[in-house]
């Protein structure tokens, strides 16, 4: 017997409108060729830069040759708005971007991209130090076993973990406040090494379970940081809990 159809309940009630996220704002912006999503995309490179750089230093190319390449890349990105081409609902933003940089590097074979732009002139400037890249790319890999997108999922983990930490102490202003926080912070970080929370407290002037309740407040705020990093990546809201753990076990393998 055929079952009827369920019926939908109206409702009078407004769809909810999610703030624009960078890569919303970014997509919006390439595909409708404006220039209002350039800050978004920038912030987006400096995100994903060290992972890119990583995943290319893991297929063998030099420190130099890497970061020619990663900044290559995303000068490409912005000058042909290599985004616009995105589907959101097709993966996730760095299964996208990682195959857009196969595709540069593959083409890098065949053209001599630094001339083209012209003796290597900088359209999108980053900021970054390669040099440290290098350094955090031989720290924070200390297992090379591994394939480079394995390497690139590592360090893209890593990368969002330390800018919601940033973010952070960036919210525990004042010397009072700093101290405080550099002493809770491996405790939220999980570098905690050898320190005893008893030490802790003992440099703060604190009881102990006044430094549990802290570390409990500041591990709260930043797994509600790391979520609004991820949301930065996403269409939707109910992908974050996916995306968060997948990031988990970048880091942990």
């Amino acid at each position: 017997m055929p079952t009827r159809p369920q019926r939908r309940a109206t409702s009078t009630a407004q769809p909810k409108q999610f703030a624009p996220t960078r890569w919303s704002l970014v997509l919006h912006s390439q595909k409708a060729g404006e220039s209002g999503g350039e800050e978004a995309l920038a912030e987006l490179c400096r995100a994903y830069w060290l992972p890119l750089f990583g995943y290319l230093r893991g297929r063998g190319h030099d420190p130099h040759a890497a970061e020619d390449l990663v900044q290559g890349f995303f000068e490409e990105v912005l000058e042909q708005r290599t985004f616009a081409k995105a589907d959101p609902e097709r993966g996730q933003f760095r299964t996208f971007l990682l195959s857009c940089l196969l595709n540069y590097v593959a083409r890098q074979h065949r053209h001599d991209q630094r001339q083209k732009r012209g003796g290597g002139a900088r359209l999108l400037p980053l900021d970054v130090d390669a040099d440290e890249a290098e350094a955090r790319y031989a720290r924070e890999l200390t297992d090379t076993s591994g394939t480079p997108e394995e390497h690139f999922d590592r360090l893209w983990a890593l990368t969002l973990l330390d800018r919601a930490l940033q973010r952070l102490r960036s919210e525990h202003e004042g010397e009072a406040a700093s101290k405080r926080f550099d002493v809770l912070q491996p405790f939220v970080s999980g570098a905690r090494g050898d320190i005893p929370m008893e030490e802790a407290a003992a440099r703060l002037g604190l009881s102990v379970q006044a430094i549990k309740s802290a570390v409990f407040r500041l591990r709260k705020r930043f797994g509600e940081i790391v979520r609004e990093e991820l949301r930065e990546l996403v269409e939707r809201d109910a992908d974050v809990q996916d995306e968060l753990r997948y990031l988990l076990g970048c880091i942990a393998s």
